[in-house]
């Protein structure tokens, strides 16, 4: 049973967790001492006193007045920021995140995220009575992976755009965050049309262990493999200097001809690791064009891949 009496502190989050993992099982005594402020925490003989500020220089984040509110069931939720979040840019800030946006005409939502190597979209319907999104929301990776977190949890998530903030509330937790402020691309031209000159239709289990095993004589910056269709396979390739080859061979179902052309084996894992469907197929408007892949599972999803030299 908890019990104390009121107020408030703040205390440095990182340095409490560590401390709280760190102590024996059992209760946990808080007490502060306003005299010195220090913050007391006690566990039997283990004991710690941190430094602390006054609770009312704790910036208030959530003032703005909600200009858009969403409720979305928590597995929509996780859908859309943690299962992106491995496309989102590391360093070009209004990449660094996804983009939730409304597309024209529609009553979607839109989740999305290109590193300019590679785009992840998916899309589900706006629940009834929400308005449409307005134009510039792009949430932070960090944000993006923190909230995917906290949507792994049954019921809904409130999803909130106040001003230039985005506020989540999950059960208990509320948790806020500001917006990064940037444009984001125009990524529908770089996609490419369903309609392409060449296909192929594999099992997406098959296909993502043949580009695994390419990983395994390939180094972290240098994951760039070949991908050739001919004779009902698709054959993956790869080569690591002079040293070290690897080679690997999925039946496929083809059209258009034969081709080859590289790919990134890293991007392919991620990719295929977000896919829900059996079969996978490969759309490509001939040599040297983007790679797209149409996931049987999720067709509304889009998934394009940006070719690279072998």
């Amino acid at each position: 049973a908890m019990s104390g009496t009121q107020g408030a502190v703040t205390a440095p989050a990182d340095i409490m967790l560590q401390a709280v993992k760190a102590m024996p099982s059992g209760d946990v005594h808080l007490t502060l001492d306003a005299g010195n402020g220090r913050l007391e925490m006690r566990s039997g003989r283990t004991k710690y006193r941190l430094a602390t500020l006054p609770a009312d220089d704790f910036p208030e984040l959530a003032r703005d007045a909600a200009h858009v509110s969403l409720t979305l069931p928590c597995t929509v939720a996780a859908r859309l920021l943690a299962e992106t979040v491995f496309a989102a840019d590391t360093e070009r800030h209004y990449l660094a995140g996804v983009r939730l946006d409304t597309p024209a005409n529609t009553r979607l939502l839109r989740a999305t995220c290109t590193d300019g190597h590679r785009l992840v979209a998916f899309v589900v319907g706006l629940p009834d009575g929400a308005p449409a999104l307005p134009p510039g929301i792009i949430i932070p990776r960090a944000a993006q992976a923190d909230i995917g977190r906290l949507a792994d949890a049954d019921g809904d998530i409130i999803v909130r755009i106040a001003g230039t903030r985005v506020v989540i509330d999950v059960g208990a937790t509320r948790y806020t965050s500001k917006l990064v402020d940037g444009i984001y691309p125009d990524t529908d031209r770089v996609i490419p049309p369903l309609e392409c000159k060449t296909a192929a239709k594999l099992r997406r289990a098959d296909l993502a262990e043949a580009a695994g095993r390419m990983l395994a004589v390939l180094d972290a910056k240098s994951t760039a493999i070949s991908v050739e269709v001919k004779d009902g396979e698709m054959i993956l390739a790869c080569k690591r200097g002079h040293d070290h080859e690897a080679e690997d061979a999925v039946a496929c179902e083809a059209t258009g001809g034969d081709w080859i052309d590289g790919i990134s084996a890293r991007y392919l894992v991620d990719q295929l690791a977000v896919m829900r469907g059996e079969f996978v197929e490969l759309v490509k408007d001939g040599a040297g064009a983007a790679y797209r892949f149409v996931d049987d599972g999720d067709v509304t999803a889009v998934h394009v891949i940006m070719p690279m030299r072998y």
